[in-house]
């Protein structure tokens, strides 16, 4: 059995957040059941989910400037710092896995632990600026 589930999640890789593509517990029984995200599926099943590719915020620039652009995110240092709080605060990841090469990476990654995840207001208004539409 699976104890843990390692997803690909960024601001710009955010199907796992936002599509629901998985059946959810329960499914089978014969009822009419609507598919879950990903990450719903994760939570219903009690499953830690870790975020890969955690920083692909570069990738997609158009969504970077707007995710360093929110108002939420105004007391983080700009950049990927910003970026990675996006993934962190997905609701049921446990963990947004990150490579770091260089001292001032692993300087900001740490700095951004001290401070919680978005709560759930500040995260769906993040995603509403992102997507146009909340992330719940």
């Amino acid at each position: 059995a699976l104890a843990h589930m390692q997803i690909p999640i960024n601001i710009g890789c955010a199907e796992a957040l936002r599509s629901a593509t998985q059946q959810p517990l329960g499914a089978g029984t014969g009822e009419a059941t609507s598919l879950v995200t990903t990450l719903d599926w994760c939570q219903a099943r009690g499953m830690p989910a870790f975020a890969s590719s955690s920083l692909g915020g570069g990738a997609v620039p158009e969504l970077a400037a707007k995710c360093e652009a929110h108002a939420v995110l105004a007391g983080l240092s700009a950049g990927p710092s910003r970026w990675l709080e996006f993934t962190r605060s997905c609701p049921g990841v446990c963990c947004a896995l990150v490579g770091m090469k260089q001292r001032a990476s692993v300087d900001a990654n740490l700095a951004l632990m001290k401070a919680p995840p978005l709560d759930n207001e500040a995260f769906g208004q993040l995603c509403r600026a992102l997507y146009g539409e909340s992330c719940e």
